[in-house]
């Protein structure tokens, strides 16, 4: 069975990273770069691609073989063939999602697979990313100014936080209203509240990731800034529209027709609203051409 689509596209942009590096790369070096030069930048460009997808394809297999078990107060992993870390995971985010009188059940042989290999692909991914993102910056900074390769670097670390950030706010705030919400619809009709594992799990980490993309807007807005292609000045004079754009990008990211969840993450996001334009202001390339 297909992964979630929104593993699928994290993966894709993973790749896309590395790609637009090597020709960022390749740009800065000028259109005269020579055949050798190129296969070298292609060649490392392929080991980094290799080490990403190493510690993609390593934390992925070890949620699907390795649980943890209590040994004197302390969890200690041991080897697990059904009952793995993946399926322990699930088995948590449900009991802590899902509003009482849910069911999950299982509708075709395979389902319990995907549920526990989405689950896991997650996790590979969650460990993938911060590497992807150290390997596209150690590619791209040779082709950096001394300036510009202390904003990669300083950059690296606070992207990954704020992903981490978002994806928590969304499983411990909104998920839980977002579920209970949706399921008060079905409550009254009188219908049967029924869930299949492999729709908890697919709904849960396309939620979860569209929330950790939305906390990065500080970062995007500031490196919009430096490189001049969106002025500071016109994020502080353009806040009624972001505060709009702000909601209807909640909208789309929380499916919650009473707006609760909406409301939720469309408040921290106006924060960092606010935060992104205080740091497209510091971070703002001064013009050269300015007296």
């Amino acid at each position: 069975m297909a992964a979630p689509w929104v593993l699928r596209v994290g993966t894709l942009a993973v790749l896309g990273l590395l790609v637009l590096a090597l020709l960022l790369a390749l740009l800065r070096r000028g259109p005269a770069l020579e055949r050798g030069r190129l296969l070298e930048h292609v060649e490392e460009l392929r080991r980094r691609l290799l080490i990403v997808a190493g510690v993609l394809v390593a934390g992925t297999f070890a949620a699907l073989t390795i649980r943890l078990e209590d040994r004197g107060g302390w969890p200690m992993p041991a080897l697990g063939i059904y009952d793995t870390l993946a399926s322990q995971l699930f088995r948590a985010a449900s009991d802590f999602l899902l509003p009482a009188g849910v069911q999950l059940i299982v509708t075709g042989p395979t389902d319990g697979f995907v549920a526990q290999f989405s689950i896991a692909l997650g996790i590979g991914i969650a460990f993938a990313v911060p590497v992807a993102m150290d390997q596209f910056a150690r590619f791209l900074a040779p082709a950096l100014r001394p300036s510009e390769r202390t904003i990669l670097a300083w950059a690296v670390l606070p992207a990954a936080g704020l992903f981490l950030l978002g994806a928590a706010f969304g499983f411990f705030v909104l998920l839980p209203l977002t579920f209970d919400a949706l399921y008060r619809f079905s409550d009254a009709l009188g219908a049967a509240n029924y869930l299949t594992v492999s729709d908890f799990a697919t709904f849960t980490l396309a939620f979860l990731a569209g929330c950790g993309l939305a906390f990065e807007m500080p970062l995007v807005m500031a490196l919009l800034s430096r490189v001049r292609l969106v002025s500071p000045r016109a994020y502080w004079s353009k806040w009624k529209h972001a505060v709009v754009a702000i909601l209807v990008l909640a909208m789309v990211v929380t499916p919650d027709p009473t707006i609760v969840s909406q409301v939720l993450l469309a408040i921290p996001l106006i924060a960092l609203y606010v935060l992104g334009a205080g740091l497209a202001t510091w971070s703002a390339r001064p013009n050269p051409n300015a007296a």
